[in-house]
């Protein structure tokens, strides 16, 4: 999958996600929105996919056979009728110029993406930078008794900033609760809370899932619907810490944690996408959640658990091939036979027939002893230009089919008669195919 296949596929469970956190935000555990965001960013960092009979795609797959069963040949014949044939006939420009725009669109891309990561470092250098004059707050027993009963792996250290207007956390593998300077550090029960929250935060590597959202905001700033899961899911980070310590304290502590929350968040405070804390933004948001918090039954949990397992196995996994032969059930005898033979009929009538032998055991051509993966015919007459490729992926025992080739035709440019084929490169074979479906 390229980075626009997978972008799209995940555009579709972006708005899935958006839908049931829009209907479910104060009735289902805050951790189902993380988990769901989770498969998310899976599906626009991972270029691949595990095949499943319960994919979404093998419905789509299917409805496409059955509407078009050209589209898809049987299988058990030869590489180009075992569904993963592709053809295409479009006008296009020249290949030169097509591999130009293609490579004019990757770098756009790339600049984007460079572009925005900088963006993001030359923030955090300079709110990193401003963040190291923080010092260490001694002699606060308040600060000292959480800390004796809050301890991790990793050290927590609670400082002091006169750089920051509300409490963040940062740091990994050494975290750092920073509190700003104005904030009263002897009011016990507001400090109870700060810090209870921030350590969720640290507890849960919430700083990880930062760094890991911008790095797909980065990769996919081109879809507005993953700009959207950037923001709701930071938001839901600070939701499911909200719920983790009211857990802690119990429903009867929900007004006065909103009070402590309204207190901090009325601070404004600075642009830090990589630190975690309280903030103004979303704040209505957040309270309403507080407000309505319960904790959640066995029910609710079994069906959250159902929730993300039925979405990670309809959308994550991908089409396993098999509702081709489910619906080539319903295809007339006549038209199977039709399509089995399509290729070879179709080829049989090409002007680079001549070129090709014709294997009836394996049911397959061949250049020079090779079986074809890729063959790319651009064909210029009458002013008009267009262009074919068919291509195909081995399927069984790559000893029995041997050595693939990729192929291209080389036409007279007077008589437009095909005087030769000619072996491409993978590389220049992937740059045509790429251009081919991008401009169908």
């Amino acid at each position: 999958m390229n980075i626009i296949q997978m972008s799209m596929s995940a555009g579709v469970l972006i708005l899935i996600t958006v839908t049931i956190r829009a209907l479910g935000l104060n009735k289902l555990p805050k951790i189902t929105f993380l988990a769901l965001w989770g498969v998310v960013t899976f599906r626009l960092l991972i270029p691949f996919s595990i095949p499943s009979n319960l994919s979404i795609y093998n419905i789509t797959d299917g409805v496409g056979t059955f509407i078009n069963p050209k589209a898809q040949m049987p299988s058990g014949t030869n590489p180009f009728a075992d569904g993963s044939i592709s053809t295409v006939d479009t006008r296009i420009l020249p290949i030169q110029e097509g591999i130009f725009l293609a490579s004019s669109i990757q770098i756009i891309w790339m600049i984007g993406a460079v572009s925005l990561a900088l963006f993001f470092l030359v923030t955090f250098h300079k709110n990193n930078k401003e963040l190291k004059t923080a010092l260490p707050i001694r002699g606060n027993t308040i600060i000292d008794d959480w800390s004796r009963k809050h301890k991790l792996h990793r050290s927590i250290q609670v400082l002091v900033s006169d750089k920051i207007s509300t409490p963040i956390v940062v740091g990994i593998l050494k975290p750092r609760i920073l509190l700003p300077k104005t904030m009263d550090v002897h009011d016990k029960r507001l400090m109870r809370y700060v810090l209870a929250h921030e350590y969720q935060h640290i507890k849960h590597f919430d700083m990880l899932w930062k760094l890991v959202l911008l790095l797909t905001l980065c990769l996919h700033w081109f879809n507005p619907l993953v700009w959207i899961m950037y923001v709701l899911a930071n938001r839901d980070l600070e939701i499911a810490c909200d719920e983790k310590v009211l857990t802690i304290f119990g429903e009867g502590k929900r007004s006065e944690y909103a009070l402590a929350l309204i207190q901090m968040a009325e601070k404004k405070s600075k642009f830090t996408p990589l630190y975690n804390g309280f903030n103004k933004n979303s704040t209505e948001e957040r309270i309403i959640s507080i407000m309505k918090f319960k904790k959640s039954s066995v029910f609710t949990i079994a069906l959250v658990v159902l929730v993300v397992v039925g979405i990670t196995t309809v959308f994550i996994t991908s089409s396993n091939g098999s509702n081709i032969d489910n619906v080539a059930s319903f295809i007339d005898n006549d038209v199977k036979e039709e399509v089995t033979d399509s290729f070879k009929r179709s080829h049989e009538k090409k002007d680079f027939a001549e070129f090709l032998d014709y294997d009836d055991t394996r049911n397959i051509y061949l250049f020079e002893g090779k079986w074809i993966h890729v063959l790319y015919d651009e064909n210029n007459w009458d002013g008009e230009s267009y262009s074919t490729y068919s291509r195909s992926e081995i399927v069984s025992d790559p000893d029995f089919w041997g050595e693939p080739v990729d192929l291209k035709t080389v036409r007279n440019p007077k008589t437009n008669k095909v005087e030769k084929l000619v072996e491409m490169t993978e590389e220049e074979a992937k740059e045509i195919i790429s251009l081919l479906d991008l401009e169908n």
